[in-house]
This record gives structure tokens, sequence and C-alpha cells, in this order.
């Protein structure tokens, strides 16, 4: 999935709204007319402005240089859109795909307000306090449960990113860095895993007298 798939799942969402207006009646009957139209409308501008905003970030990583540190990101934010059972399920209509927009927009808040390695710069300076009365309202509509457990996941992919890249630095300046390059934790997993087997049945066949 890329950001041109999550703005076409976006438009379908919110034609089926038109329709349905599902949305719209269950807001509909804790607000008066016009308090849930402007819910509504603000909650169409976030699900546009995710999407958006992914677009924004990564062409600034590319034109910084620095887009293969930050891919991890994109991938589990694009990954995210793609899972029909998350925390709200897509059948519930655009109110499915809110917890989508969520964690895309904490992501890319997280990014765009990161240090730039080569210049030691914000990489989107003054962004930081529009994203976070967004992200503040739409937390509320998504309730803290929810809104919580996103937090959570966006600030450990965002930390992940940094502990790779530590991990990376290290195994190249000990001269085994290309084995994990462009890797994950998991790939790291899967090696320290093996070597431990590996040294188990080298211990077997040790004391078997075969080495």
């Amino acid at each position: 999935m890329n950001s041109n798939d999550v703005r076409n799942m976006i438009e379908r969402k919110l034609a089926e709204e038109k329709n349905t207006h599902a949305y719209f009646d269950v807001i509909r009957t804790k607000l008066d007319q016009t308090q849930a139209q402007e819910v509504f409308d603000f909650t169409a501008n976030y699900l546009h402005n995710s999407v958006k905003l992914m677009d924004q970030v990564y062409a600034a990583l590319l034109a910084a240089n620095c887009l293969p540190m930050f891919q991890p990101i994109f991938d589990a934010a694009l990954n995210y859109w793609s899972e029909e059972y998350d925390y709200v399920p897509y059948h519930l209509g655009i109110a499915g795909i809110c917890d989508d927009a969520y964690l895309s927009m904490k992501l890319m808040q997280l990014v765009a307000n990161s240090n730039i390695p080569s210049t030691n710069q914000v990489l989107m300076p003054g962004i930081n306090n529009d994203l976070e009365d967004q992200n503040h309202f739409m937390a509320y509509l998504l309730g803290p449960p929810i809104a919580n457990q996103l937090d959570q996941v966006a600030n450990q992919t965002y930390q992940s990113i940094y502990i790779q890249d530590t991990l990376n630095n290290l195994l190249s300046a000990a001269g085994v860095g290309s084995l994990f390059a462009g890797g994950s934790m998991a790939m790291m997993h899967n090696a320290l895993e093996q070597n431990r087997i590996d040294e188990q049945v080298n211990t077997q066949l040790g004391a078997m007298g075969i080495f």
C-alpha cells in the first residue's frame, strides 16, 4: 500500500458516508446539527490531512537525503492502513479509518520534529502546534483507551528507528554492517537466534566427537 492507495480509501469511505450518513448520525445523537457538522467537517479534513502530511514529510526527507533512515516509519503507517481489523474496524465507515489517520499523523508529527543528522536542524519547523491541536481533538473523538494505545505504538515505532540505526552503526564499526544493511529488528533477532542454534548444534556434535 502507498499514499495513493490511502487517498483512494479515504475517498471511498467518504463517498459511502454520503449514502449512509452512518458517522454523522452517530455524532448527531450527541450534538446539535451545527456542532455535528463541525465535527464531521473536522474529521473529513483530518483524514485528508493525514495522507497529505505523509506526502509532505516524505518529500522533505527525500530532499534532506535521509529517507532510508525513516522509511520504517512510513512502512509502519501504511501497513496499519492495510489492516482491516485494527483498533477500529473498517466496517464502521469513516470512523473505521480515524485510528489509521491518527497513527499516521502522530508518526509524521514525530518525524517532522526530528533533527536531521546531516544538518542537525528540525526537518519541518513550525508544524508542531497545528498538528498537536488536530491530534488532540481526534484523540478526544477516538477516546482515551484507543488514543493511548495508538500513542504507544507511534512512540515505540519512532524510537525503534534510532535503536536500529545505532545497532547498524555498531555493526558497521565492527565490520559486519553489510549483514544488516537495510534490515530490521526481526532480521537481527533471526540472526542471533540462528547463532544460538548453531552453538547448540556444535556443542552436541563436539560432545559426540564429530568436531
